[in-house]
């Protein structure tokens, strides 16, 4: 894939909204299904076996992990002047511990906007073969 094709698929769409009493314009970034794929030790083997077959499956473009793309979309509502992302769903793949933290880690910098988190089925779900045991499962510390 040329570098040119895999920039078209990264690159945000934009759509202009007019809504009749905003005193200024508000620019939103919504950010969907990224699926970020961590498990460390704290996992179960299958559980860090899964991480690396779905990491594989959710690369869109050689050489982009999610967690690239994902990056790559934060970096450029910040260098857009977003006010706000709004993440709805699928931010992270199934709710490992590794993933929540890589996920705390990218969202709580100080360098870019507050955000909106809207769980979707996989935020929360885990996979067919999650131990029984605890989790944790409150996702990432909002700001």
């Amino acid at each position: 894939m040329n570098e040119e094709k895999i920039r078209e698929l990264l690159m945000p769409e934009k759509t202009e909204l007019h809504i009749a009493g905003l005193t200024r314009p508000v620019k939103l970034m919504q950010i969907t299904d990224s699926h970020l794929c961590h498990a460390d030790e704290r996992e179960s083997a299958r559980a860090q076996e899964y991480a690396q077959e779905r990491t594989r499956a959710f690369s869109c473009c050689p050489g982009f992990a999610p967690e690239d793309i994902f990056e790559r979309h934060l970096r450029y509502g910040k260098d857009n002047g977003v006010d706000l992302f709004v993440l709805t769903g699928d931010i992270i793949d199934f709710p490992a511990r590794k993933n929540l933290e890589e996920l705390d880690r990218m969202l709580n910098r100080a360098d870019i906007p507050p955000y909106l988190f809207v769980a979707g089925n996989h935020d929360w779900m885990g996979y067919k073969d999650m131990p029984d045991g605890p989790v944790k499962r409150d996702g990432p510390r909002g700001r």
